[in-house]
């Protein structure tokens, strides 16, 4: 037998398949009976269970001839385990076009024989080419299935779950104590939990959106100490949960300054693992892709880049010192829905102009995807009083759309700067969010409604009324496969 009829990748996924796929079934696969003899010098045996090499198994399949009819030794003797070996979940013949489950006689419990001819071979590619389609398949069904909902703090203390598909509220959560919900971290690696302030900013809330309940509190502040949140965010994984305290030592009569740090809670048990030092008055902060740095932006001062371990700075991106002739400062704060916008962190700026004593309003771009992210500015417009913006938000550059929301929502070409489109709004916002699917933008922080436009042609669609006015910019994108 040439070993030539399957290749030797092809082999290992189906074995790997066939041992470690719990979910799948070969029988069925092959509707041609099998021949009722098979030559021994045309066939060859495999041995799997539960702790079978796939590699081994594919590289003696490569010399098939010069072992084609003996039995073939055990990687390792019975018994001694492989490291990290698959799951043995079915016994699979393939002979002449059949898949029967078998167990020889003979063989040990959990051993299966896989019996193999020429003509087999277009079958095993089929095979494997079956099961991964399906796999993927089913991964995609999975993701297809997934719902974006937005989580919105309100007043007193409560989180709202919007769908927006629907653009209805579908759970309103209160929580424990005071209030507001000034801040909501969530992240669709763990979709089943938000992270929201409170507690007069002293405490953070985990909320189970599914259950729709409060179901642990991480508290700050102790009698010795008088914690507030100035920031908080989820790592890329979703287990650890960065928090940035702005803490105060209580005595008698007396508050004592202390250094700002981050703490880090680990999500599975809601336990503080570890606190490491945090820039003094950090506003917000991001994540790279991969969860190692942290970018913290902090007042007066250009972005910080922190390992996310130590909070060690290694690096800045220029933003407060710029260092351009005729620019006397540049400001800006970004929202920390970049998550959902593919790690492309964008937000308002604001540029003084030293020259003409005069201020412009930019769009501030920065791809945390990119090894060494570089900030870029894009002045956009003069910025006025009746132009007045808070935050903003873009697209990415090959869209290069940016809305910035106030009495008014606008849509500004940032590749052009031409204005595309403006709107009134029934009552000031502060925040413009783009849904993730890119086609709705969402405006909201204050009131009891978020105004929801077509990104296209800002035509408004629809008010998602709350059943309480926002508690501020707490609204954050999750992304959920279960019904809430």
């Amino acid at each position: 037998m040439s070993g030539q009829c399957v290749s030797e990748s092809s082999l290992v996924r189906c074995v790997s398949l066939a041992a470690g796929a719990g979910s799948f079934h070969f029988r069925g696969l092959f509707c041609r009976k099998r021949e009722p003899s098979i030559p021994s010098s045309n066939a060859i045996s495999l041995h799997l269970d539960a702790n079978t090499d796939a590699q081994h198994w594919a590289k003696k399949w490569r010399s098939a001839g010069s072992w084609a009819s003996k039995e073939p030794s055990r990687p390792t003797e019975r018994g001694a385990p492989l490291p990290q070996p698959p799951r043995a979940v079915m016994a699979v013949r393939v002979g002449g076009g059949d898949a029967v489950a078998v167990r020889p006689k003979g063989r040990h419990k959990g051993e299966t024989a896989m019996t193999m001819t020429k003509s087999d071979g277009w079958r095993l590619r089929l095979c494997g080419s079956w099961i991964l389609g399906l796999a993927l398949l089913t991964a995609w069904a999975g993701n297809a299935s997934a719902k974006w909902y937005m989580v919105v703090g309100t007043l007193p203390n409560n989180v709202e779950v919007v769908d927006t598909d629907t653009d209805k509220v579908v759970k309103t959560i209160p929580l424990e104590g005071p209030g507001p919900v000034l801040q909501i971290a969530t992240n669709s690696a763990t979709p089943r939990y938000a992270y929201a302030t409170t507690n007069l900013d002293q405490a953070i809330a985990v909320v189970d959106l599914e259950a729709g309940k409060q179901v642990a509190t991480y508290k700050l502040s102790s009698d010795t100490e008088t914690v507030r949140i100035s920031a908080t965010n989820l790592n890329p994984k979703g287990d650890r949960l960065y928090i940035s305290e702005l803490p105060l030592k209580v005595t008698l009569g007396r508050y004592q300054h202390e250094e700002e740090r981050f703490a880090v809670y680990d999500t599975a048990s809601n336990k503080l693992v570890k606190t490491i030092p945090a820039p003094p008055q950090t506003l917000s902060f991001a994540f790279s892709p991969d969860g190692t740095r942290l970018y913290a932006f902090c007042i007066g001062q250009d972005i910080l880049i922190l390992n996310r371990d130590d909070g060690r700075m290694i690096g800045t991106i220029p933003l407060a010192h710029r260092n351009i002739t005729g620019i006397r400062a540049t400001y800006g704060l970004p929202e920390t829905n970049y998550l959902e916008q593919n790690y492309l962190l964008t937000f308002a700026v604001i540029v003084e102009d030293s020259i003409t004593d005069s201020d412009t309003l930019a769009l501030g771009i920065l791809d945390l995807k990119e090894k060494n992210p570089s900030l870029q500015i894009v002045e956009l417009e003069p910025f006025s009083e009746d132009r007045y913006a808070v935050f903003g938000i873009g697209t990415s550059p090959e869209t290069h759309k940016a809305f910035f929301v106030w009495n008014d929502l606008w849509k500004v070409d940032y590749r052009t700067r031409k204005n595309e489109a403006t709107v009134s709004l029934a009552n000031s916002q502060a925040v413009p969010l783009i849904h993730p699917n890119g086609k709705k933008i969402y405006c909201g922080g204050q009131w009891h409604a978020l105004a929801v436009y077509d990104a296209e042609t800002l035509k408004h669609l629809t008010d998602v009324e709350l059943n309480h006015s926002m508690a501020g910019i707490g609204m954050r994108f999750v992304n959920n496969p279960n019904n809430l």
